[in-house]
């Protein structure tokens, strides 16, 4: 199964909301994506458990019409609420897989993380 590794530099004076990013095409056999994100601060202590959730994301309905914004890609976006910055300058090192039933996992294009500005 493959892995994605990303890493986020985080400013302590500037507040962000991080989402995570899904591109999908036609060949993608399910209804839902689930993947699972597991990430650490950089400035944890050394030893400190690893946060792990999903993310499911409903991409298309019961009669396999894909759904989110795009024509031959749809795109999903979804907020990571456990991934929240800890207010000071770090970095959030995450991982993302998915985890579903089939792999290789056929139609997935593009996955990313997306750092919102929240500051006012």
């Amino acid at each position: 199964m493959d892995t994605l590794h990303f890493c986020v530099p985080l400013l302590d004076d500037a507040p962000c909301r991080l989402r995570l990013d899904l591109r999908i095409n036609s060949r993608y056999p399910f209804t839902e994506a689930v993947l699972r994100i597991s990430g650490r601060h950089t400035a944890d202590t050394l030893g400190a458990p690893q946060h792990t959730e999903l993310v499911a994301f409903d991409v298309a309905d019961g009669e396999g019409n894909l759904r989110g914004h795009g024509l031959s890609l749809h795109e999903f976006s979804a907020a990571l609420p456990n991934a929240e910055p800890h207010g000071r300058a770090d970095t959030l090192c995450l991982s993302i897989t998915h985890n579903m039933t089939l792999n290789p996992l056929p139609g997935i294009t593009d996955v990313g993380i997306t750092a919102e500005d929240i500051g006012h």
